[in-house]
């Protein structure tokens, strides 16, 4: 199984058990905050609601082709840093695992790791590149 249909299947089981991650999602990442990340406090539900949507489309890798690059630049101006994309990405990651409790394996773990590290190499391309 590809390691997008593994992220998949815990979305999927996540809509199963009615469970919404958002909040846990936000108050994991917000945790440690950093004065560049204030934009994202002060965010309404919605707006965090579609930077999930977005995040979930890059997990999953349905995103349209150079949207992760075009998104990354652009968050740039707002004082994004590399740990910060770390940091949502793994508040995803743990809130799903948490969520599932006994449904996540090992291939849950290496799946969400795997993806992570790929979004990750990508991200930090594109701030290299920004100098």
């Amino acid at each position: 199984m590809k390691t997008t249909e593994v992220i998949q299947r815990c979305f999927e089981r996540l809509a199963d058990k009615g469970v919404d991650i958002t909040e846990a999602v936000y108050r994991e990442f917000m945790a440690g905050e950093t004065d560049s990340m204030q934009a994202v406090k002060d965010m309404d539900t919605r707006t965090k609601g579609r930077m999930l949507e977005q995040i979930y489309n890059l997990l999953l890798d349905v995103a349209e082709k150079n949207y992760l690059s075009f998104e990354t630049r652009m968050h740039v101006a707002y004082g994004a840093e590399s740990v910060m994309y770390r940091r949502i990405l793994s508040a995803v990651r743990n809130s799903c695992k948490v969520a599932l409790n006994d449904l996540w394996t090992e291939v849950e773990d290496i799946a969400w790791g795997t993806r992570i590290n790929e979004l990750m190499i990508e991200i930090d391309t594109v701030n290299i590149d920004k100098d």
